[in-house]
């Protein structure tokens, strides 16, 4: 057991023990994005110290949602700084457990995070990109209207840019290198960073930089080598395949983007 699977388990509640397993693969997955490795570190960073945990479900224990965040603040007073301190818990519930619904809800931890309005910053840079959509490849383009604008409609509008945020990062995580081809959304991780250049840029310059200085440099450190489990690209695919062929899992090292 690596050592992100240790910090994640201490925090990982299941009844089922091959959920807990398929849920430490997609997390260690979302690595081979590298723009989602400081927000990464940060939750490593907050389940270490206690303050993130996550509950895995069977389908038929949570209705109608493939999974949501929850966070709780609180205000303590801090004897080494002599002031008051805002620390902020986080719990993610899980039904569906692949590497796009986690990667959707880390966003929704990570705006709260990085204490950011970004409908200063991420608003127009995501609408800059909106722009550019109209000359978009026509499966891209479904895809990005499915994901961003049909969904969206059962949400309330003040929830919209949260929305859109995180399901960028869900969208960067449904690309074919790292979510594989599924659910009819076929597009390459350089299509999706093309036509969202201004948001890409303020997510790097930005966003990520917000979150740095919330991150444990041992975790940071950790994480410069991530050990990936192939198989869980197309997981459900892979994973009949095994029971008729008895193949192990298989294990590479590094970033697919690097």
């Amino acid at each position: 057991m690596s050592q992100i699977d240790k910090i994640i388990s201490n925090v990982l509640s299941s009844k089922n023990q091959d959920l807990e397993q398929h849920f430490l693969g997609c997390f260690k997955e979302l690595y081979k994005i590298p723009k989602f490795k400081t927000g990464l570190d940060v939750i490593l960073t907050k389940a270490e110290a206690g303050m993130m945990k996550f509950e895995l479900y069977e389908p038929h224990e949570l209705a109608a949602i493939h999974g949501c965040s929850i966070t709780v603040g609180n205000i303590s007073f801090s004897q080494k700084f002599k002031s008051f301190i805002r620390k902020q818990n986080h719990l993610i519930k899980i039904k569906t457990i692949n590497v796009a619904v986690l990667a959707h809800e880390i966003a929704h931890v990570l705006e709260f995070e990085s204490r950011l309005n970004i409908k200063q910053g991420f608003k127009p840079a995501f609408q800059k990109d909106l722009l550019a959509l109209e000359n978009a490849p026509l499966m891209i383009k479904q895809a990005i209207k499915q994901i961003m604008f049909t969904e969206l409609q059962l949400y309330r509008k003040e929830q919209y840019d949260s929305e859109f945020l995180a399901r960028y990062f869900e969208l960067l995580a449904r690309s074919k290198e790292i979510g594989g081809y599924s659910d009819n959304f076929h597009f390459k991780f350089a299509e999706i960073l093309k036509i969202f250049r201004h948001t890409n840029e303020w997510i790097q310059q930005v966003f990520n930089h917000s979150l740095l200085a919330q991150t444990r440099s041992h975790i940071r450190n950790m994480t410069e080598q991530i050990e990936y489990d192939q198989n869980l690209q197309d997981h459900s695919r892979k994973a009949h395949n095994r029971k008729k062929t008895g193949e192990n899992w298989r294990k590479t090292t590094g970033s697919i983007f690097n």
